[in-house]
């Protein structure tokens, strides 16, 4: 079985599949964000979507982002008229990897951290 690289997987994906992962990945982080926020009493990271979730609730930023990222979605996807195939991979690519790395891989670390200090001081206190 041949392993395929990030790379050769991107430049054999349609842009509207990558795009797509966009908004599941978007989707999936809005998920840990409350999980991480409600459940392990996180603070958010990004100085913007904190102070967002401050004066809005963390539900109404974290819809809004979707919104907004499903926005980014649709635009990118009808823009690739004006480009090639080629660069819409690309940018839609880089899109989901960049989100992936500063959204999900952070969160993923703070809440295995979180959790494992609870587990710690659990069995500590019996």
């Amino acid at each position: 079985m041949r392993h395929l690289g990030i790379a050769t997987y991107i430049e054999q994906c349609n842009h509207w599949h990558l795009l797509l992962l966009l908004l599941v990945v978007s989707v999936a982080d809005a998920f840990i964000t409350i999980l991480g926020v409600k459940t392990f009493g996180i603070s958010e990271g990004n100085p913007l979507m904190a102070w967002l979730m401050g004066a809005l609730g963390l539900e109404t930023t974290l819809q809004l982002k979707i919104g907004l990222t499903a926005l980014i979605v649709l635009v990118l996807g009808l823009r690739h008229q004006n480009a090639t195939p080629t660069e819409m991979r690309h940018i839609s690519g880089a899109l989901v990897l960049l989100f992936i790395s500063l959204a999900i891989l952070p969160w993923a670390i703070f809440i295995a951290a979180a959790a494992a200090c609870k587990l710690l001081l659990l069995f500590m206190t019996t």
